[in-house]
């Protein structure tokens, strides 16, 4: 008996509820996570690769319960940006040879 294929049907339209222009806290998480590791995503970009902010960070900002989107008061450190996972095209040795002195373990 023949296997039957499932088929996936995409939604004729998705709505955008919201921008990180529209949700401060967001936009806010974003700069953070850009100062904490945009010169390792610009190392990966020079060197003509992808570099892309995966898994639970990702979700966790999505759904908006990420730590990093708790609001502070002026006088406190912000919340720990936490685990951040990433993912590159780049090969294993060309990761290590890009990550210099990020990598440590």
């Amino acid at each position: 008996m023949a296997a039957r294929r499932r088929e996936y049907r995409r939604p004729r339209s998705f709505a955008v509820v919201a921008t990180p222009e529209d949700i401060p806290e967001f936009a806010a998480a974003l700069d953070r996570l850009e100062q904490a590791i945009g010169p390792l995503v610009a190392g990966f970009v020079a060197a003509g690769h992808r570099f892309y902010v995966v898994g639970g960070w990702v979700r966790d900002l999505l759904l908006s319960t990420h730590p990093a989107l708790a609001g502070t008061a002026p006088d406190t450190a912000p919340p720990s940006l936490g685990d951040i996972d990433v993912t590159t095209d780049a090969t294993p040795a060309q990761s290590e040879q890009l990550l210099g002195e990020w990598a440590t373990a």
